[in-house]
């Protein structure tokens, strides 16, 4: 088990801690500052508006989906389990770990 986390349920799936070290844990801008979604701009409602906790935006229940972080993206709840990540920072991850490991399939070619 991963010491990262606090809990033991991690979905292998959800677990993106460690394609995340191009981010930095950021400043949430404040509710207020936000009537839409960031990325859909859609009406966010009361209980349907998140935190992004990589960017810090703003988004709609939609517009994010939930992985495993590493504890300093928790943001001020630190609740156990997976948090609300908006889907260009997932991308973003993604492509992270995507590079990661062709790195790591493709042998190193020597210089003559």
């Amino acid at each position: 088990t991963n010491k990262m986390f606090r809990g033991s349920d991690e979905d292998p799936d959800r677990l993106i801690y460690s394609w995340v070290s191009h981010f930095t844990p950021p400043e949430w801008v404040h509710d207020s500052a936000y009537s839409n979604c960031s990325h859909c701009k859609a009406l966010l409602g009361v209980g349907h508006r998140h935190h992004c906790r990589l960017c810090g935006h703003m988004f709609c229940s939609n517009c994010t989906q939930k992985f495993h972080l590493p504890y300093d993206f928790k943001g001020k709840k630190s609740k156990i389990g997976p948090h609300r990540v908006c889907l260009k920072c997932r991308d973003s991850c993604l492509q992270h770990k995507h590079k990661e490991q062709v790195a790591k399939a493709v042998p190193a070619q020597e210089i003559d």
